[in-house]
């Protein structure tokens, strides 16, 4: 194998390994179902015992150890929360349309999420809601709705899981681009070299 032949195989392959990738990383929790559909009771509670709280966090990098997250979509505060939706299993909150309160993560010394407050209503003096609070001792979880027809709620008195997925690693455009000019002077040289 000539000299010329082993620059081309060898600048080839430091391309490949030289790809800068970008990976996402995904947080889920998943609420026990509704224990109590009547914390006030009435018989239009739009809750029931197949309702829970959830969300889901889409991160462009894992969370660091020993560090408190604040999202506060009430008044728009900067957070590295890049975007997340959050349900009571009647209602929907979203990075999008956030509505009030705030979201608050407190991670371990290996980045797993230990403790966590998420309270979220659509109007200040009215409440379609989410609370799940699991901060030191307390915990309490429940999905709210309070209206002019009444008082409504579903209660869990159990606390929910969190999970920590990756998200599909994918190359840059940036990347495959200098992969193909790569590819291409090679098969180019190589043409040459053979003529």
């Amino acid at each position: 194998m000539s000299m010329r032949y082993r620059f081309f195989y060898v600048f080839f392959a430091s391309l490949l390994f030289a790809l800068p990738i970008a990976a996402e990383t995904v947080y889920t929790y998943t609420g026990a179902n509704f224990d109590d559909s009547t914390i006030i009771a009435s018989t239009d509670n739009p809750y029931s015992s197949s309702d829970y709280i959830a969300l889901t966090l889409d991160l462009s990098a894992p969370l660091a150890a020993n560090t408190t997250y604040v999202l506060d979509p009430s008044y728009g505060t900067a957070s590295t929360l890049d975007s997340w939706t959050a349900s009571n299993g009647l209602n929907t909150f979203s990075s999008i349309n956030p509505g009030f309160g705030f979201i608050e993560l407190v991670t371990d010394s290996s980045g797993n999420i230990e403790d966590w407050e998420f309270i979220l209503i659509y109007e200040p003096s009215t409440e379609y809601g989410i609370e799940s609070v699991n901060m030191g001792s307390g915990f309490v979880e429940m999905g709210i709705t309070d209206d002019s027809t009444g008082n409504y709620g579903g209660e869990s008195l159990t606390a929910g899981t969190w999970q920590e997925t990756g998200a599909p690693v994918v190359p840059e455009p940036a990347s495959l681009l200098l992969l193909g000019s790569g590819a291409a002077v090679l098969f180019a040289a190589r043409r040459r070299w053979r003529a």
